[in-house]
């Protein structure tokens, strides 16, 4: 297997350099190309509160809850848990496209808010009443993508009591950014919790 490094500058930790990983696997998708197998992006150390380590065995479950959902319904799926990000994938077939064949927008959006809602809830899921639930996303779409799946990196860009702020990168099978996006997450926690 061969390592590639992606997301080489974080936009959280000015002038310091942060490798992720993702590691590519001599797999073809459609295309004849490499697949990204997301199973090692997460940066060594946890930047903020955020520490997903405790779930990393736990994808089946995770991807459980989103059958019936637009999620499941996109085909989106979390493909890696690090200790401080959520990786997942999306394939960019007729449920995501638009009518000129390319990867419509809003399916990118629908990734990146999967993404950034299920981190929230993994960082307060022991919190018994609380609720989270996403109140701003935004997204630049930079490059159209056509074929294979593209793949989203979540990671914190604040955690707070009551908000999370989430930055999601999604890039294609070649590792293009072609999105990237930002997630507000509003943390509803139960009558007097403080």
């Amino acid at each position: 297997m061969k390592s590639l490094a992606l997301w080489k500058l974080q936009p959280w930790a000015p002038g310091k350099r942060v490798l992720s990983n993702i590691l590519l696997a001599n797999q073809s998708n459609k295309n004849g190309g490499l697949y990204a197998n997301l199973c090692d992006c997460f940066v060594g150390t946890s930047f903020l509160k955020a520490n997903f380590s405790q779930f990393c065995g736990d994808l089946d479950s995770i991807n459980k809850l989103q059958k019936n959902t637009l999620a499941g319904l996109l085909g989106i799926e979390v493909t890696a848990i690090g200790q401080d990000s959520i990786c997942g994938k999306m394939p960019i077939d007729q449920r995501t496209i638009q009518p000129f064949g390319i990867l419509h927008g809003g399916a990118s959006i629908v990734l990146a808010e999967s993404l950034g809602s299920i981190a929230s809830y993994l960082l307060v899921k022991d919190i018994e009443g609380v609720r989270t639930a996403g109140i701003e996303v935004s997204g630049s779409h930079l490059r159209a993508v056509s074929s294979g799946c593209v793949y989203g990196l979540c990671k914190p860009a604040y955690i707070g009591r009551t908000l999370h702020f989430w930055q999601i990168d999604i890039r294609d099978d070649d590792d293009r950014l072609c999105c990237t996006a930002k997630l507000t997450v509003s943390i509803s926690l139960p009558a007097g919790s403080g």
